[in-house]
This record gives C-alpha cells, sequence and structure tokens, in this order.
C-alpha cells in the first residue's frame, strides 16, 4: 500500500469538504458552517493545538512544556 502522508491542513481540508458532503444542512447560505467550526476548534483543543484563551488560562497540554 502506497498511501500518500498529508499534512495537518491537508486533513483539515478534508474533513471539511466531507463534513459538507455528509452534511450539506449544516452550511449556511453565505458558505458559513458553525457546527463545523466547533468540529474544528474541539480537535484542535484535543491536539493541544490551540493558544491560551483571552483570561490567560494556558491549555493542560501546555503546562508542562518549557
Amino acid at each position: 500500500m502506497n498511501a500518500k502522508r498529508l499534512s495537518f491542513a491537508e486533513l483539515q481540508q478534508e474533513m471539511l469538504e466531507a463534513l459538507r458532503d455528509q452534511n450539506p444542512n449544516w452550511v449556511q447560505p453565505d458558505g458559513a458552517s458553525p457546527i463545523y467550526d466547533n468540529y474544528e476548534a474541539r480537535l484542535t483543543e484535543l491536539l493541544g493545538l490551540s493558544a491560551p484563551s483571552a483570561s490567560g488560562e494556558v491549555h493542560p497540554s501546555e503546562r508542562n512544556s518549557g
């Protein structure tokens, strides 16, 4: 099997396209998709890629770095 390795950005784009294809009702007339945005934010959080919140709270995955 000769599988192509995708970057995180490419994986995000594939997820967006798949979710939009499978759930067209999630996409608003202007092209926005708040439900997808929530999925993306949660994935980013779970992967520990999110920045500290506006309140200055540090994400748990960032506490032990450095």
